[in-house]
């Protein structure tokens, strides 16, 4: 009985170390423990602001453009198509998602659709976008 409780504790765990590190298969979630000031979030304020309601935008803290931006990076480097990455901000409870379409050729750039969807107070906010790896990074164009 001993042994049994043991490792049900054990798998426990280790799937509770799984879930804090964000790693479910092969879907990516970023939360705010992965938070680290930007020095420069001068393209993020623009990207979003651009996008985005003023009245949504000016409730997004700093750390939720940070791990969207980020996000949205990795997602178009890495990401299949159509598989929704995450982030979760623990501070305040807003999160959203990023949703990247299949790779397409625009004037020898590889380039890539995206969908930014945000939950601010539980609020759903859909913003869609173009970007192009120009000069070995990913450039947002619309």
């Amino acid at each position: 009985m001993n042994i049994t409780l043991k490792t049900i504790a054990f798998f426990c765990l280790c799937h509770l170390g799984t879930v804090l590190s964000g790693e479910t298969g092969s879907q990516t979630i970023l939360d705010s423990a992965a938070y680290h000031s930007p020095k420069d979030l001068d393209s993020t304020h623009t990207f979003l602001g651009k996008f985005l309601p003023k009245r949504l935008f000016l409730m997004l803290s700093e750390k939720d453009k940070y791990l969207t931006m980020r996000l949205l990076q990795q997602a178009l480097e890495t990401s299949p198509s159509y598989l929704d990455t995450k982030w979760n901000n623990l501070d305040n409870q807003h999160r959203g998602s990023i949703l990247v379409y299949p790779v397409e050729n625009l004037e020898g750039n590889k380039c890539r659709k995206f969908l930014v969807r945000f939950y601010i107070n539980d609020e759903g906010t859909d913003v869609y976008g173009r970007a192009c790896r120009i000069n070995n990074e990913w450039q947002i164009l619309d």
